[in-house]
């Protein structure tokens, strides 16, 4: 039988329920009464360990897959920057050849060069000149997480923040 992780804990939580209403009245110790439990989860407590190895394995084969991934994302990017270098690098070289040769326009069988003249483009000779009506002004905060936590570890109060702990999974 193939039974998920959530439904041996589920299992585990309504066995644990049960025997502590059924021990409720017996005249046992606390100590003789957890022992019993204790005993009696056993075999679920197994099937749980060995669901949450399972699961684990797969996370850690998961990862391994996602980080061969990066490994050959990284390799397609560099390669495609190099791609993209080499095809500017022969467009500046095609451009000056044709510009020192005042070739305006080269037809081939599939193919058609041509130099042709761009929009006109803004360039900034000396920004302090430009008047106001033309120049946005922007304006942004952030917020330095790390220096508040220095100052909250040092014991200084900081309105509008809380230190929280979480938890994490480790599989290693």
């Amino acid at each position: 039988m193939n039974i998920s992780l959530y439904e041996i804990t589920d299992k585990f939580r309504r066995l644990i329920k049960t025997m502590e209403d059924d021990l409720e009245n017996v005249e046992l110790s606390d100590d003789e009464k957890q022992l019993m439990i204790v005993d009696s989860l056993s075999d679920i407590q197994d099937d749980f360990n060995v669901k949450a190895i399972n699961v684990a394995s797969y996370i850690q084969n998961l990862t391994f897959e996602v980080d061969n991934m990066k490994t050959y994302e990284q390799r397609i990017v560099t390669k495609r920057k190099t791609l993209e270098k080499r095809i500017t690098s022969l467009k500046h070289y095609l451009f000056d050849n044709m510009q020192a040769l005042n070739v305006k326009t080269i037809d081939g069988n599939y193919i058609k060069l041509s130099l042709r003249k761009t929009p006109a483009k803004v360039i900034i000779v000396d920004e302090s000149k430009i008047p106001s009506e033309y120049i946005e002004t922007v304006v942004s905060n952030k917020v330095i997480k790390s220096s508040i936590s220095s100052a909250i570890k040092q014991g200084i109060e900081v309105l509008g923040v809380r230190m929280e702990h979480g938890q994490s999974l480790s599989i290693r």
